[in-house]
């Protein structure tokens, strides 16, 4: 993912670390997975305007893994923020995080 940073492409660079949290996620790394998530976020806040794309998807992600911990507030806070930011700037296929992993998915 840093060489994929390096060259420039920091969307690409973003939905890799989507897919590393997932993975953090699914080995019960759950801090590795936040730490991933934040780090990107960094990242798409280093790059300033426009927001990068799959930004609000990593705030679902970490919405998801404050709901787990039981940190409502913070779930919702980054929640809020994934819908500030629209649907629009997530990635299509990662549609179903807005909607809960566990929830309807829609076609796509």
């Amino acid at each position: 993912m840093a060489r994929v940073q390096r060259s420039g492409s920091l969307s690409d660079a973003l939905g890799g670390a989507i897919a590393l949290a997932d993975i953090r996620i699914t080995q019960g790394r759950l801090r590795d997975a936040i730490r991933t998530y934040e780090q990107a976020l960094q990242l798409s806040a280093k790059h300033g305007e426009p927001v990068l794309r799959a930004t609000a998807d990593m705030y679902v992600g970490l919405s998801d893994l404050a709901r787990e911990q039981g940190d409502l507030q913070a779930a919702t806070r980054h929640l809020q923020a994934s819908k500030d930011l629209g649907e629009h700037m997530g990635y299509p296929q990662n549609r179903y995080r807005l909607h809960g992993r566990d929830g309807p998915h829609p076609a796509g």
